[in-house]
């Protein structure tokens, strides 16, 4: 049987990481249990909303190869998106030479998806510039 020590050595990715915000200071803390919330009426429709703002989201930091020494003077192009945007990164990388870091919100199956599309990428294949961060999809409402 393999213990978690002994699976973290198999592994050739980062372990994806938990944290939160907290909303009363700038403190991440980890792991730390969702508090028992009741709704009152007159706040159930943002109730969604505001149990997102409080929600641990599982996250993947550089899930693809990354190898990058900075620059002085270098600028780093920074963007967030979906799947349903990921065709844009391959023109925005041909046209972008520097630096780029790029937040997904995606589910397993989609974070997949990107492993393929970035490596049938020709343009997106021969960058280690580019830092790849899953933030993995629940519910509905977007980080």
């Amino acid at each position: 049987m393999t213990t978690a020590s002994e699976a973290v050595l198999f592994s050739t990715r980062p372990q994806p990481q938990f944290s939160r915000r907290n909303s009363n200071s700038n403190k991440v803390t980890k792991n730390q249990e969702e508090p028992q919330v009741e709704v009152p009426e007159a706040n159930a429709e943002c109730y969604e909303l505001e149990q997102a703002r409080d929600r641990i989201f599982r996250t993947h930091p550089f899930y693809l190869d990354y190898d990058y020494e900075v620059i002085p003077g270098d600028v780093t192009l920074i963007a967030q998106l979906s799947l349903d945007r990921l065709h844009m990164v391959e023109e925005l990388a041909s046209k972008w030479q520097g630096p780029l870091s790029l937040g997904l919100y995606l589910s397993d199956a989609e974070a997949d998806q990107l492993v393929k599309f970035v490596l049938s990428s020709d343009t997106l294949k021969k960058r280690r510039n580019v830092g790849y961060h899953v933030v993995y999809k629940e519910g509905v409402i977007m980080p």
